[in-house]
């Protein structure tokens, strides 16, 4: 059950159970991988797209998150080279690394509330087996995963939205949105990856005036 063929299944066995022909999908981080495999699965039930902070090459947002690593002062920078050998993921500076790191890429305004429900419902065992026991590299079976193929046979407008301190890297998703044909590129400022926590009501607005935009 644990792959993104099952997501996209499951993604349009809502669609029929909500009586849609045809809608706009939203996708942020590995949604945004599952927006558009759904798409390429199935483009005829797709109005448009809109990739938030998408990690279409999974090695592109490896190097990226090592080129991040090194902003990290040395001790925890080393603690996050050694958990891989050493397996002991609860050592205090490889975590005091996790909440550093979270603290200026994933997000640097965390809603408190859907931080906590995010932790006490997400599927540890499942996020584990796709992107690995290891917060800052991609050990999964997500780790050779590479989308950007699909992105020039978009054909439905397509936004790509990215956080100025994000994970995925503005510099990766202008590329990407360049490979769709009319595809719009957004960077929103001093918001890292959960940019709907950081910058709420811009992120908001552009998401909205791109989809009236389409409808």
């Amino acid at each position: 059950m644990f792959t993104i063929e099952r997501k996209v299944l499951e993604l349009d066995s809502l669609r029929k159970a909500l009586g849609i022909d045809k809608w706009n999908l939203m996708g942020h981080s590995f949604g945004a991988i599952i927006a558009l495999e759904y798409y390429a699965a199935y483009p005829n039930h797709v109005t448009s797209l809109t990739f938030a902070s998408g990690c279409f090459d999974v090695e592109a947002y490896a190097e990226n998150t090592g080129l991040l690593l090194k902003t990290l002062p040395d001790s925890l920078r080393k603690a996050v080279d050694e958990v891989d050998t050493t397996g002991d993921y609860l050592n205090p500076l490889y975590q005091e690394a996790i909440i550093k790191f979270n603290d200026l890429y994933a997000s640097r305004k965390p809603d408190l509330v859907e931080s906590d429900s995010i932790v006490k419902t997400y599927n540890r065992t499942m996020y584990d087996y796709m992107k690995g026991p290891n917060e800052f590299k991609i050990t999964g079976t997500l780790k050779d995963y590479n989308g950007t193929g699909y992105l020039p046979l978009i054909k439905v407008p397509a936004l790509f939205t990215v956080g100025q301190f994000d994970t995925c890297g503005p510099q990766l998703i202008v590329k990407y949105a360049e490979q769709v044909p009319g595809g719009k590129y957004y960077m929103i400022p001093d918001a890292a990856h959960i940019t709907m926590w950081d910058a709420k009501e811009e992120n908001v607005q552009v998401v909205r005036d791109f989809l009236l935009s389409v409808d």
